[in-house]
């Protein structure tokens, strides 16, 4: 691990020795085998160079720009795999590089998963052995590609869901709860927000005044966490005026803290942002010269279904058809503790005229927009009146912080946490030599 770091700190160059090429049979059983990950490489090498490593790492050294960080540092497979695809798709597209306006998305951290999606449509749209054409961003609007369908040419915009302010304003503040609240030993706490504060974060205006309060609610949160600490951690409720209060259940290990002081937006808000993404950003970047198709990545922000009705329903605004033909919903499905492999991409294609229905190779030109690097999506058809539709789960996620256990850190020194029950070892550098020890174990 140590020598990762080194290099992510000294050279930026990843490709040296790659931590995940040796070795690692939960890569293999994902179906990345050694060859499909030296075409990874060969795809992520033509973005990520030293030289551009070395910028992302001094522009951002507090978050060390996280999806990139995984390449130089051994960790659990999972986290390499997003990279691994990205990698896999550089390499089908191939005419990308760092000085691309495109490449250059993928080296910010606020742009990254954008690029990425887009570079994925790019990728697929070539395995599905369709004639497409990049159309380079300009001053005017333009959509991002050209694609030869048959005798017919569609232009196709692609955009990707990103997070509401009010999911933006939850992950800060529970961030920042978790890191300031103790853990307390056989405790769980969770911390639950008063109806005052889901009336005002899911008011637009209020928003501002709201996180100009986030001090002042930690501050109140952890005082009570410290409290229940001091008094030996004893189960209960605990009220935290006049922002909620922490309910503390008992579980084994460590403790743990989860945050849901800020509740979730509706299912219904959430849909009608992705129809505003759709109305406001997408649609424009079609110029009607060809039929249009947006595709947008959806990945649980919001109930496919409930956007078509936020596009299409009774009082909205007609879209214009002969601009934009149709809208492609991405998504992906998981079955609960299952790897990479047992997951498979969904596409939600519907038209925007009520009256003119995909015909057959609209619909097949669907699942490839929606394919990943393994397999073609599966089409998800609209449920007829009366019939449960098909649903993903859109609610926000809850993030749990778990003490594994505790340490004390020392100048030149590693610390390695294990799962399995077992203390920390700090491994410290003596005279040139590693010297392990033990840590306590918990707090």
């Amino acid at each position: 691990m140590s020598e990762g770091f080194d290099r992510w700190e000294g050279d930026g160059n990843w490709q040296a020795a790659p931590w995940f090429m040796g070795e690692n049979r939960q890569l293999d059983q994902w179906g990345y085998s050694i060859a499909v990950r030296r075409r990874a490489i060969a795809g992520l090498a033509r973005i990520y160079t030293p030289d551009v490593c070395r910028a992302i790492r001094d522009e951002d050294i507090k978050t060390a720009f996280g999806p990139i960080i995984s390449l130089f540092v051994p960790g659990w497979p999972g986290l390499v795999v997003p990279l691994l695809d990205l990698g896999l798709n550089l390499d089908v597209v191939e005419s990308i590089s760092p000085n691309d306006r495109l490449g250059k998305r993928l080296t910010r951290r606020a742009e990254f998963t954008s690029a990425a999606f887009e570079i994925r449509i790019w990728a697929s749209l070539k395995r599905g052995r369709y004639p497409v054409e990049r159309i380079p961003e300009g001053s005017d609007a333009t959509p991002d590609f050209l694609v030869e369908v048959g005798a017919q040419l569609y232009d196709i915009e692609v955009k990707l869901a990103h997070q509401s302010d009010a999911d933006e304003a939850d992950a800060d503040l529970s961030e920042r709860l978790r890191f300031a609240l103790p853990h307390i030993p056989r405790l769980h706490l969770r911390l639950e927000g008063t109806a005052e504060l889901a009336a005002r974060v899911l008011d637009a205006e209020e928003r501002p005044e709201l996180r100009a309060e986030f001090d002042r609610i930690v501050s109140a949160f952890a005082r009570v966490a410290e409290e229940i600490k001091r008094a030996g951690g004893t189960p209960g409720v605990y009220d935290v005026p006049p922002y909620g209060a922490i309910y503390a259940v008992l579980e084994p290990g460590h403790g743990s803290i989860s945050s849901e002081v800020l509740p979730d937006l509706p299912a219904r808000k959430k849909a009608a942002r992705v129809a505003r993404l759709v109305r406001r950003e997408a649609m424009p970047q079609l110029r009607g010269e060809r039929p249009g198709i947006v595709v947008v990545g959806v990945f649980r922000s919001a109930d496919v279904n409930l956007v078509e009705d936020a596009l299409l329903g009774d009082g909205t605004q007609p879209v214009d058809h002969r601009c934009c033909r149709a809208v492609v919903l991405v998504d992906h499905v998981k079955p609960p503790n299952s790897g990479p492999e047992d997951g498979f991409p969904v596409v939600y294609p519907f038209s925007t005229s009520r009256l003119v229905q995909l015909d057959r190779a609209e619909l097949a030109l669907a699942t490839v927009l929606g394919a990943d690097v393994r397999r073609r999506a599966q089409l998800i058809d609209r449920a007829a009146p009366g019939e449960a539709g098909f649903a993903l789960d859109s609610s926000r996620r809850v993030v749990t912080s778990v003490c594994v256990g505790q340490a004390a850190y020392e100048p030149n020194s590693t610390l390695a946490f294990r799962f399995d029950g077992t203390p920390p070892t700090v491994t410290k550098r003596v005279s040139g030599a590693l010297t392990p020890r033990e840590g306590d174990g918990g707090p």
